[in-house]
């Protein structure tokens, strides 16, 4: 059965005239590119004057940001604080998750607190802390061993030089690269939530305990914590 699209979904569009020309389809409002399906989850939202647009993947919402007007917003994966800081400085256009991805946002205990708490249902939030804490440290060892190779697929820094500093050995097979994985091995050893959760890839791991299953990341999507965590990034 077909059924008509909405007019805002800017699917719509790019099918019909391609995504150079949502600029002139969106007048004043801010157009963010995102990664993949991401865009279903954060339209959810409701942000004034935001339009959130697929593309393939992290590097292909970069190099939109790149050289254009639009915006970006990407997954942390496994970015150090100081990672972040020299992405923001360097391109003001990209917007960087403060966890792994936005999985460890729906999933997150304050976001299903506020869900089961909406359906007066009992969630027990330092149990279900303790239980990712504890699945954390089973596959620790294996997250450390891909680390440092992992983050020389992403393409920030690629270009030789930014303002006389070449950067780009950070995320390549180099001394830069090793620094900055051993502070996000340290942090994904830690045994406390808040230092270990943003490095924790919560979309492929954890997902055997009980408290997130049967939940759909649609539902999650819309609670006002969610909102309020993705507007503290915009903004």
């Amino acid at each position: 059965m077909l059924t008509p699209v909405p007019k805002e979904n800017p699917e719509v569009y790019e099918i019909a005239v391609g995504k150079e020309f949502l600029p002139a389809l969106f007048k004043n409002m801010n157009i963010i590119f995102v990664e993949n399906k991401d865009r279903d989850y954060y339209s959810t939202i409701g942000i004034d004057k935001t339009v959130f647009v697929s593309e393939n993947d992290k590097n292909s919402v970069f190099y939109k940001t790149l050289n254009t007007e639009f915006y970006g917003l990407v997954d942390r994966d496994w970015l150090s604080d100081d990672d972040v800081l020299q992405i923001k400085e360097h391109y003001p256009r990209l917007f960087i998750l403060d966890l792994y991805s936005i999985e460890n946002y729906l999933y997150h205990p304050e976001n299903l607190l506020e869900y089961y708490i909406a359906k007066n249902d009992p969630f027990d939030k330092a149990k279900y802390i303790q239980q990712i804490i504890e699945e954390k440290n089973k596959i620790v060892d294996d997250l450390v061993l891909r680390l440092s190779s992992v983050r020389t697929s992403y393409h920030f820094f690629r270009e030789p030089v930014f303002n006389g500093k070449p950067l780009q050995n950070r995320f390549k097979n180099k001394e830069e690269n090793f620094e900055q994985s051993k502070i996000i091995t340290n942090n994904l050893r830690s045994q406390t939530f808040d230092i270990c959760y943003p490095f924790l890839p919560m979309k492929m791991y954890c997902r055997g305990i009980a408290e997130r299953q049967h939940i759909a990341k649609s539902t999650l999507a819309k609670t006002k914590w969610f909102k309020t965590q993705i507007e503290k990034i915009l903004n």
